[in-house]
């Protein structure tokens, strides 16, 4: 979080996908964990850079839920889709960006 408000990367969402990480969020939130106490739902609508949703292109992932994610890394010309998705991560077809857990994009940032 640190990293995304210092200005070192930008967050890209559909409106479909913005509208997933909510309802996550509100899901989430009977765990009351500290990890949770934040105001996540204003800082993502408030942060995140919108991308218009759009049917998928002729790249598709394996797991066609995943295809909003490919698309809106397509569209806001992304040089990383980060995400822990087993399915995501395995697509293999030649893409502009990488697919990367969060665990290699902060990786990543340290290098930078």
């Amino acid at each position: 979080v640190e990293a995304w408000f210092g200005g070192r990367f930008d967050v890209y969402a559909t409106p479909k996908i913005l509208g997933e990480y909510l309802r996550v969020l509100e899901e989430m939130s009977t765990i009351r964990s500290p990890r949770f106490e934040h105001r996540w739902e204003e800082i993502l609508v408030e942060h995140c850079h919108l991308v218009p949703d759009a049917e998928p292109s002729t790249v598709l992932p394996r797991d066609l839920s995943d295809a909003k994610f490919v698309e809106c890394a397509i569209r806001s010309n992304a040089n990383y889709l980060v995400s822990g998705d087993a399915d995501l991560k395995s697509y293999k077809t030649a893409l502009r960006f990488q697919i990367v857990s969060p665990r290699q994009f902060l990786k990543l940032l340290d290098r930078t």
